[in-house]
């Protein structure tokens, strides 16, 4: 199984005019399009040889090797993981799909971070926005599991 850790290259990854730099405030700082290199925790660090690819929009694959990198390695499925639902994961997801893949998600390894307004201890997902977020991603992007049910069903 090959590992891809996508992060945020908070300064941009496209020069002195990528919006990304404006977008943190950032574009006052001299060479500020050169990429940040992040910090892991040290739980799900990269062990070597594993991908670690910078991003400057919210979908993975939009401007950057993402694609071809799997395609190198002849990978069709993707097990989705991190956070945001609501933003990069999702958007991430769906370039997926155009590209393509067949995307699993699992569940219990995403977080959506609800708004207060939408935090609901009655609902199954925690909330209204991960339930919907979810929904959408089960009928128009792929498949979703639990990490126990996954592990489960490859035994």
């Amino acid at each position: 199984m090959k590992v891809v850790y996508l992060y945020n290259a908070i300064f941009g990854i496209g020069g002195p005019n990528d919006v990304t730099t404006r977008i943190h405030g950032l574009d006052h700082l001299e060479n500020s399009w050169k990429p940040l290199i992040p910090t892991f925790n040290r739980l799900i660090q990269p062990i070597e040889g594993e991908a670690i690819i910078p991003k400057s929009h919210k979908d993975g694959f939009n401007g950057t090797m993402l694609d071809y990198y799997l395609k190198t390695w002849n990978i069709n499925t993707i097990m989705a993981v991190g956070f945001h639902l609501k933003s990069c994961l999702f958007h991430t997801c769906i370039g997926a799909r155009h590209n393509n893949y067949r995307v699993i998600m699992l569940r219990d390894c995403t977080n959506s971070n609800e708004f207060s307004d939408t935090v609901d201890s009655t609902n199954p997902e925690g909330g209204w926005l991960r339930f919907v977020f979810l929904r959408i991603y089960e009928t128009d992007i792929g498949y979703t599991s639990t990490s126990s049910d996954f592990l489960e069903a490859t035994r």
